[in-house]
């Protein structure tokens, strides 16, 4: 039976953080910025989880009240069902079992697992969606750091949060802390690739063997623009593509839902991307153009977030990618290339170019955020002063419609500010601009 809610009702009292500015979460991994526990989860749980950005994307992917993960709905059955037997005498049970035919068989006097996926899922309202960022930032922001204690000696950290990872051991960089088949497929070095193929036991394993943020060799070869290494990687799929489980095939896309497209069109890596959607339709390598990670993002998205001109032309015009998909949050092309990190030169050459293409730059995404304020966010000076130029020739009505304020009562400027901005910049935002 599925349940109705307002906004209150799911995500309790958030009135005060709604029209609050918005403060900046600018930490990093846990080793840097400190670890906390989630306050969501049960009290007895061990986990814990980079403070900001870390914490978030658990709250996101796990306790997202209208799509809960398995393993939360697993918790909510047990504790239905552990209330529901407290309340049922041990000779009850006893003939209750007895009259099951069998394990598989569900008794009506518990929940069962479609039961609560029936209660807990449902297609919430942009209300609730925002009403649930609100909640997650308010989280975010009261997050109590977690001493850990570095194992060798079970001496406490220096500062108590940082400096160690999740287990208390001595924190290592992502790059160090990769498994040697994917070092090999980062660094491109073929030859160790061949090596440890041709010592392993085991090829799925080690063809599969993902990073601690779930990627596999096949990322990172086809992120470093590594093609002789992502195309041996691909024929070795290819020979065992028949063989392997589900189990091993998932992993083919990050824990995020990102793919090896993805971090080629992230780097603008034209060759692996080719590579990649060169592989024949009835193929199980199969990639298409527009192919989404979890929240929605293209690789077409992905390379205008890098300003990569030609892998953005290569995807349109060859490939055929759509100009007018967006993210779960909204954000479509205009909203990527605005807040591009790439070469300041050619974001703007893309943003001629997605403008020729009828790209509009005006359109708000979900919390209000138009072009102008992802590029505020990101201090992309050289967006905004595009924006108001001759070359992107708005009109007066599509710079008000820019410069209105977003979702939490923000103005472009108030976001360029409070991320470390100029402050004469933002003066002259607020003076010249009006936003």
């Amino acid at each position: 039976m599925s349940k109705k809610r307002s906004a209150n009702d799911a995500f309790g009292r958030i009135s005060s953080v709604i029209n609050r500015k918005q403060e900046v979460i600018s930490f990093g991994r846990g080793s840097e910025s400190g670890w906390c526990k989630c306050p969501l989860c049960p009290e007895k749980s061990s986990k814990v989880f980079a403070l900001g950005r870390g914490l978030s994307s658990h709250l996101r992917a796990v306790h997202t009240p209208w799509n809960p993960s398995a393993s939360e709905i697993r918790r909510k059955l047990n504790d239905r069902n552990k209330a529901r037997k407290r309340g049922i005498s041990r000779k009850r049970m006893r003939r209750m079992l007895e009259n099951c035919v069998s394990k598989e068989r569900k008794m009506d006097n518990f929940v069962s697992e479609e039961d609560i996926i029936a209660e807990y899922k449902w297609e919430p309202t942009l209300e609730e969606r925002n009403a649930w960022e609100c909640r997650i930032h308010e989280l975010t922001l009261n997050a109590t750091p977690v001493v850990l204690k570095v194992s060798e000696g079970g001496v406490t950290a220096s500062d108590g949060v940082r400096g160690v990872d999740r287990r208390g051991k001595q924190a290592k960089s992502y790059k160090e802390s990769l498994p040697p088949f994917i070092q090999a497929a980062a660094n491109g070095d073929l030859v160790e690739m061949k090596r440890i193929i041709d010592t392993t036991e085991s090829l799925e394993k080690v063809l599969y063997q993902v990073d601690r943020n779930g990627s596999i060799a096949e990322h990172w070869a086809a992120g470093g623009g590594h093609v002789d290494c992502l195309s041996y990687v691909m024929n070795l799929r290819r020979t065992i593509n028949e063989k392997i489980t589900s189990k091993y095939r998932q992993k083919v896309r990050r824990r995020d839902g990102k793919t090896s497209l993805h971090y080629a069109a992230r780097n603008g890596k034209v060759e692996c991307m080719s590579l990649i959607l060169g592989e024949q339709a009835e193929s199980s390598l199969k990639v298409e153009v527009d192919v989404e990670s979890g929240d929605g993002t293209t690789p077409l998205h992905l390379a205008c977030y890098g300003g990569h001109v030609k892998a953005v032309k290569y995807l349109i015009e060859d490939c055929k990618a759509s100009l007018h998909k967006a993210n779960y949050w909204g954000c479509d092309l205009s909203h990527w290339s605005s807040m591009s990190i790439g070469n300041k030169a050619e974001v703007i050459d893309l943003c001629n170019y997605l403008k020729d293409a009828g790209i509009k730059f005006t359109k708000p995404q979900r919390q209000g955020h138009t072009p102008l304020h992802k590029a505020a966010q990101k201090r992309n000076e050289h967006v905004i002063r595009w924006f108001y130029s001759k070359e992107a020739d708005m009109t007066m009505s599509e710079l008000e419609e820019m410069a209105r304020e977003d979702s939490g009562g923000n103005k472009p400027s108030d976001i360029f500010e409070s991320v470390g901005g100029c402050r004469k910049f933002a003066e002259w935002m607020r003076s010249c601009c009006g936003c």
